[in-house]
């Protein structure tokens, strides 16, 4: 039988599971990481021309543009130093590792709502600056890796192929009443 005094040490179920930040914790981070004159996150990175003029980054809206910065800064490179990496120079190259883009970062970072993420994930994808390593669920964003298909738009091979859609649902719709498919 429980007392009074055992209550507190009893969890919610909510307490238990993974703790997402919110918007204002993202927030916090970045005007942190802003102040601070030594953290990696205060230089600045720069979007080389061949980027910056190609059509597939012309094509892209302002929200779209801000999610595709996110995503490079999100992406890890290898270090600059005397050392190579199984003997081949790999410094300064992205290692083309997985990310997230949580919606909560995106919105603290100027991306008005949710929807427009989602559609600004899709965009990204079809046009081939993004691969879907795996899609999100309720409460786990998506993994993704940066790409190089964008480099063929819009005359070559940029479409994805053989991935999953961001933020496509796996599970199919609920059925209607009386509705016909």
């Amino acid at each position: 039988m429980m007392t009074e005094h055992d209550s507190h040490q009893v969890k919610p179920q909510r307490e238990r599971q993974r703790h997402a930040k919110t918007v204002a914790e993202y927030r916090k981070q970045i005007e942190e990481t802003c102040r601070d004159q030594d953290s990696k996150y205060s230089r600045f990175k720069i979007l080389s021309r061949g980027h910056r003029d190609h059509p597939a980054y012309l094509v892209l809206s302002m929200f779209e543009r801000e999610i595709l910065h996110c995503a490079l800064d999100r992406e890890k490179y290898f270090p600059n130093g005397p050392k190579s990496i199984n003997g081949s120079k790999q410094q300064g190259k992205p290692m083309r590792n997985t990310f997230n883009l949580p919606t909560n970062l995106l919105i603290a970072r100027g991306v008005k709502s949710s929807r427009t993420i989602a559609e600004g994930k899709v965009r990204l994808w079809e046009i081939g600056w993004l691969d879907v390593v795996k899609t999100g669920v309720l409460l786990t964003p998506g993994e993704f890796r940066n790409s190089d298909r964008w480099r063929q738009f819009p005359d070559g091979d940029y479409k994805p192929h053989d991935q999953p859609r961001p933020g496509h649902c796996l599970y199919p719709p609920p059925k209607r009443n009386g509705a016909k498919r």
